[in-house]
């Protein structure tokens, strides 16, 4: 499979709801290793498929830079079912979306069901995250129904980044080193802070 090329903030695709997948056939397989590479090229921890223009209920995570005792996760058809251990606020960014950060307050737990793909093999599973590993499925799954981060930000600090995304080019800029790209120390939200440098933030 060629490389992957990431979706630009405007393209429609970021804003359908994705498709379910019926089938984890070869070529699925072949996309979910071009996702992780797509993922590591651009410094991030997490990558939905609607983010590298494909529209289906995909996504990959890899939270180790952050979380050392996880591990890399390949999901299929993700549904997160239950919410818990009350919120957290973080900074994140979106590999879609370019030079835009903010704080957005996600759950601390949350218990996913979805097909894991290792290889070959496929397992339907049911499992709790929490932390980094939580917040960086949450962004994901936002990805599938169509929803970006900035939609969650209070109101001021979106319509700015609204007009800074305006501002930019549909194709994303270059990523920074992904020990850059990491923040990791979770803080409250101020108004000074909403909008901050990539290098502080999360690119999921």
């Amino acid at each position: 499979m060629s490389a992957l090329r990431l979706a630009g903030y405007d393209d429609p695709v970021l804003r359908r709801r994705a498709d379910e997948v019926g089938e984890v056939t070869d070529d699925i397989r072949a996309f979910l290793r071009a996702m992780f590479s797509a993922m590591a090229q651009e410094g991030g921890v997490g990558l939905a498929a609607p983010q590298v223009r494909r529209s289906q209920r995909i996504i990959v995570v890899d939270a180790t830079s952050v979380e050392p005792q996880t591990h890399p996760m390949a999901l299929v058809n993700p549904v997160i079912l239950k919410r818990w251990g009350g919120t957290s606020v973080a900074t994140e960014g979106c590999l879609s979306l370019p030079g835009i950060e903010g704080d957005v307050r996600r759950a601390r737990r949350i218990r996913v069901q979805a097909t894991r793909v290792a290889g070959r093999a496929t397992e339907p599973t049911t499992f709790d995250a929490e932390g980094w590993e939580a917040r960086i499925i949450q962004h994901e799954v936002d990805h599938l129904d169509g929803v970006l981060f900035i939609d969650r930000l209070r109101l001021p600090h979106r319509w700015l980044a609204e007009r800074r995304l305006a501002k930019l080019s549909t194709r994303p800029s270059p990523s920074t080193n992904a020990q850059d790209s990491v923040l990791s120390k979770v803080e409250a939200p101020s108004a000074k802070r909403e909008l901050i440098t990539a290098r502080r933030a999360l690119r999921i």
